[in-house]
């Protein structure tokens, strides 16, 4: 049986754009900053990128969590319309 689910992770061209639209806006915390650089292969495998690397902040609010990612690598490709 489901219980809950801990967090979802949301990719951005703009990371920094994006934490202030939750934390500013809708008033999540900043929980924690990390991320990887290329190489790192238990990431690549996560992901399913190769030679990823990537900046994350994790955000919370009440029992939510949101964990929103900016690639650095691969560049990212603009979305459709």
């Amino acid at each position: 049986m489901i219980r809950g689910i801990h967090h979802t992770a949301i990719s951005t061209a703009d990371l920094e754009r994006s934490v202030r639209f939750y934390r500013d806006l809708l008033g999540f915390e900043e929980i924690f900053t990390s991320g990887w650089k290329q190489g790192a292969e238990t990431a690549d495998k996560i992901t399913g990128l190769k030679d990823s690397s990537a900046t994350l902040v994790m955000l919370k609010a009440g029992n939510v969590c949101i964990e929103i990612f900016q690639y650095a690598s691969p560049q990212a490709k603009p979305a459709d319309p």
